[in-house]
């Protein structure tokens, strides 16, 4: 019974809302029985709220009461995993410059209009268009989407033409976004690329496996790019069709070009095409097979509480949380210290560099930034060394001094914002230390007014 509820893990999520929904009928009809006249008798009235508690019971329970919410997270990644393959094929072998030409004229007869560009060794061209959200808006709020399709043709795809496309990208990317991008975040810029060959390094078929990440300055990755590795001529395919939960987030738009473009068809449709599931998939199937929804709930709450027991660890050594009110700690750039009980942290900064932080900068989009998050995230460790400052040791000129609106309260931890009067004491005490450390003079951070003032 088990290895057929995991395997066919959409059936079991849709049996559970089933009876859930069959439970609020039943107390529904129950209640029209036992009432026969118009209005809802005691009984009746008992049918009906009890049809509807068992059925919030059934879905909340599934989702939040343990053992059961572990079930139906295994469910999810099942989910999520199934709709990704080993490779795909249209079934039909075509040479490079055929389905260079099939590509481009399906992509301008959906009204992707060609963009003219610069040329590069293996760069074919960029496809573009405007799409309206369709549907729910999603976090980012966008309201349209600008959709960019860039192809790439190579004979031999080995590591080293890989690495030149993807710095040829990388400054295309860059480029493209300051036209198209929207100061104020409306438009969620959607980038889909597809390189055409007729070899492939396995190397490079393994990041196509995967969504693309591409580095564009220091504040900025552009996350959740899908890639497609297509060798027409053995009518085989790379791609990775792993869908997020949210379907206008821009990873998923970038899937449906591709779909779109490369395959000819929806996103819907892709598994179709597909040959075998991936190794992580059957991985995850057997890690189902083997485990009971007692002893997932066993593996995650012991997992849980080690990791909450090492950050304790590791926040009672860290020096940072013994500080007492009046006392300042400085940790290469970072200053902290303690204010009503309230863990304060301000930053210094050379002027120069202050001045040039007031000018805009491009942070991409919340995904990019929760992409990267996911990707170089690694758990906490307190720091032994100090981070290398921006503000020499040894420099004793003048100094900017930006003050955080938050900070933690101690010993609990708990986010608090600061007081106009506690952030003006945390200046003021701040400003002392480093005037008594030989500073110059001590200038505040006005990043409201985009200032550096004197008090």
């Amino acid at each position: 019974m088990r290895k057929f509820l995991y395997k066919h893990h959409k059936l079991t999520v849709a049996l559970v809302h089933i009876l859930a929904l069959l439970c609020a009928a039943l107390g529904f009809v129950l209640a029209i029985i036992a009432s026969p006249t118009e209005e809802l008798n005691t009984e009746g009235t008992v049918f009906l709220f009890g049809g509807i508690i068992l059925a919030l019971f059934i879905e909340l329970g599934a989702n939040l009461i343990s053992p059961f919410k572990y079930g139906m997270q295994l469910l999810g990644r099942l989910g999520k995993l199934s709709r990704g393959r080993k490779s795909f094929s249209l079934g039909e072998k075509i040479s490079t410059e055929g389905k260079l030409e099939e590509i481009s004229r399906r992509l301008e007869e959906k009204g992707y209009a060609p963009k003219i560009a610069k040329a590069h060794d293996g760069f074919v061209g960029r496809w573009c268009r405007v799409s309206a959200v369709i549907g729910e808006r999603n976090v980012e709020s966008y309201s349209s989407f600008s959709l960019n399709f860039y192809l790439y043709k190579a004979e031999n795809l080995d590591t080293g033409v890989w690495e030149s496309i993807k710095g040829d990208l990388s400054e295309r990317l860059g480029c493209d976004r300051e036209e198209q991008r929207d100061k104020k975040g409306r438009v969620g810029i959607v980038n889909s690329v597809c390189v055409l060959c007729d070899f492939a390094d396995s190397w490079v078929i393994e990041q196509a496996r995967k969504t693309l990440s591409v580095k564009l300055g220091d504040t900025l990755t552009l996350t959740g790019i899908r890639l497609c590795v297509g060798i027409p001529k053995n009518d085989i395919y790379y791609l990775s069709t792993e869908r997020e939960l949210d379907s206008n987030s821009r990873t998923n738009k970038s899937l449906e070009t591709v779909a779109l473009a490369v395959f000819g068809v929806g996103v819907g449709r892709l598994n179709k095409l597909g040959n075998g599931y991936t190794d992580e998939y059957i991985a995850e199937l057997e890690r189902a097979y083997e485990s009971s929804l007692s002893s997932l709930a066993a593996v995650a709450r012991e997992k849980s509480e080690s990791d909450r027991q090492q950050e304790e660890k590791q926040w009672r050594e860290d020096p940072v949380s013994s500080l007492k009110e009046g006392e300042m700690l400085r940790r290469g750039d970072a200053i902290y210290c303690l204010c009503d009980g309230i863990l304060a942290d301000s930053f210094i900064m050379l002027p120069k560099d202050a001045l040039e932080s007031f000018e805009e900068e491009d942070f991409g989009d919340i995904e990019d930034m929760l992409g990267e998050l996911d990707e170089e995230s690694e758990p906490y460790e307190a720091e032994s060394d100090e981070p290398a400052p921006t503000v020499p040791k040894d420099y004793r000129g003048k100094i900017v001094l930006s003050i955080s609106d938050y900070g933690l309260t101690l010993p609990k931890g708990k986010l608090k914002k600061l007081s106009k009067e506690q952030r003006a004491r945390v200046f003021a005490e701040t400003r002392e230390y480093l005037l008594s450390c030989g500073f110059e003079s001590v200038y505040f951070y006005n990043e409201k007014k985009k200032t550096i003032d004197e008090t």
